[in-house]
C-alpha cells in the first residue's frame, strides 16, 4: 500500500512537472513577434540564433530581428567570427534593418564593408562602428574607405570610434542623419585652408567629439582654423578636440558641453546667439610653459565673451580652480558678458567673491540662483 502510494505520488509530482514544462512552451510559442525581437535585439547574433531551440515560434525568429549585435569578443578566432557575420546575413530574411553595432579589433577592412554595405541597403537607421585597433587613433581606417565615396543613405544616427575622417569629405548623402558622435578618430586636412566638416551633413542635430585629434594639432605656425558649423545644430559636445584653433557657428544651437585642457583652449570665434545652458569643464593639467598662465587667462575670458547669450551656466569644480588662478585685479578690469545669465551652478562649496562678481554683475535678473556643490 504504502509503495502504491509513493508511486502515485511520483507519478502526480512528474505530471505537474511536465505540465509546467508545457505552459512555459506554450508561453514562448505564444509572445507576439514585436515582443520576441525586442527579447533578441539585446543580443549578438550568435546568442540570438541559439534561441531557436526554446520553441516551433522562435525557430526562425532571429531572421525577423531589426536590430544586429556583431562583436568579435564573443569568438576565439577571427575566423569563426567572419564566417558567422556571413551566415547571419546570408540567411537572415531580407527585411530592414534599424540598428546595427559593429565592435571589432581586427584592422581586416573586407568583412566590415560587407556589413555596412549590407545595412545601408536594408534602410538601417541607427549605425554603431567601435574599431578597436590597438592603443593608436593613427591605425584608425579611413571613413571613405568604410562608407565609400558615392553614399545615398537614411541613417539618422551614426556612432564611430577610431576612423580616420577626411575633412574634405562628401557628406551630402548623409541626408537625414541627425546624430554623429566621433570618438578617437582622427581628424585629417591636407590642404592649408580652413576645414568645416560638418556642414556637410544638412540635418545634423547633435554633435559629439571625443578625444578627437586634427591633423594640425601641434603645429603652431599654422593660420587656419577648424570649423564647427550646422544651420540645424541645436546640441554638441566637444571632449578634448585637439585641433590648433577652433571657431564655431550654429545659429540654433542651444546646449553646449565642453570638457577641455586649458594649454589646448583656443577658440578664435564663437557664433552661436541661441545658446541657452552650457556645461563647461576646464582643467590644467599640462605643464607646459610653451603658453604662458596669462595668455591661458586671456583665452579663457575670451571664450567666456562668446557665451554672452546664456542663462544657465554650469562650471565644474577643475574649472572653479583654474579661474581662482586669475588675479583679482585682472578679473575686475573685464565686461562680464553674461547679460541673460538666470542660473549659476559650480562644483565648489565656494567661490571667491570677484570671481562670482565676474559672473553674475552683468546679468539683468534681479536675482539669479546660485548652486554650490552640485555632483
Amino acid at each position: 500500500m504504502n509503495n502504491n502510494s509513493s508511486d502515485l505520488g511520483e507519478g502526480i509530482k512528474r505530471n505537474r512537472e511536465e505540465e509546467d514544462d508545457i505552459t512555459s512552451t506554450d508561453r514562448l510559442s505564444h509572445l507576439q513577434r514585436f515582443v520576441i525581437n525586442s527579447i533578441l535585439s539585446f543580443l549578438d547574433p550568435r546568442s540570438a540564433v541559439q534561441t531557436s531551440v526554446l520553441s516551433r515560434a522562435w525557430r526562425c525568429a532571429w531572421k525577423y530581428v531589426p536590430v544586429l549585435n556583431f562583436r568579435r569578443d564573443s569568438f576565439d578566432k577571427y575566423s569563426s567570427f567572419l564566417h558567422y557575420a556571413d551566415r547571419v546575413l546570408s540567411l537572415r530574411f531580407r527585411l530592414d534593418v534599424d540598428t546595427v553595432s559593429y565592435i571589432d579589433d581586427d584592422r581586416t577592412i573586407l568583412p566590415f564593408s560587407n556589413v555596412v554595405k549590407y545595412d545601408l541597403s536594408h534602410e538601417a537607421q541607427h549605425l554603431v562602428i567601435d574599431l578597436l585597433n590597438g592603443e593608436s587613433m593613427f591605425y584608425s581606417f579611413r571613413f571613405c574607405y568604410l562608407f565609400g565615396t558615392d553614399l545615398n543613405c537614411n541613417l539618422k544616427t551614426l556612432k564611430l570610434r577610431r576612423v580616420s575622417l577626411d575633412t574634405k569629405c562628401d557628406f551630402s548623402g548623409f541626408r537625414m542623419l541627425t546624430d554623429l558622435t566621433l570618438e578617437q578618430s582622427f581628424l585629417i586636412s591636407v590642404e592649408d585652408e580652413d576645414v568645416d566638416p560638418f556642414s556637410g551633413f544638412p540635418c545634423l542635430k547633435n554633435l559629439v567629439l571625443t578625444q578627437c585629434l586634427h591633423s594640425d594639432f601641434g603645429n603652431l605656425s599654422s593660420k587656419r582654423s577648424f570649423k564647427i558649423s550646422g544651420s540645424q545644430l541645436v546640441n554638441l559636445k566637444l571632449d578634448r578636440l585637439l585641433p590648433t584653433r577652433i571657431e564655431i557657428c550654429a545659429p540654433e544651437l542651444k546646449f553646449f558641453t565642453l570638457v577641455h585642457d586649458l594649454e589646448f583652449l583656443n577658440f578664435s570665434n564663437l557664433s552661436i546667439p541661441s545658446l541657452v545652458h552650457a556645461d563647461i569643464r576646464v582643467s590644467d593639467e599640462e605643464k607646459s610653459m610653451a603658453i604662458k598662465k596669462e595668455l591661458k587667462m586671456q583665452r579663457l575670458i575670451s571664450f567666456f565673451q562668446g557665451l554672452n547669450s546664456l542663462t544657465s551656466l554650469k562650471l565644474d569644480n577643475y574649472s572653479i580652480q583654474v579661474l581662482s588662478n586669475i588675479d583679482t585685479e585682472f578679473l575686475e578690469q573685464q565686461t562680464s558678458p553674461f547679460t541673460k545669465l538666470e542660473s549659476l551652478m559650480v562644483g565648489a562649496v565656494t567661490v571667491r567673491s570677484a570671481l562670482l562678481h565676474y559672473f553674475l554683475k552683468g546679468s539683468s535678473s534681479m536675482t539669479p540662483k546660485v548652486e554650490y556643490g552640485y555632483v
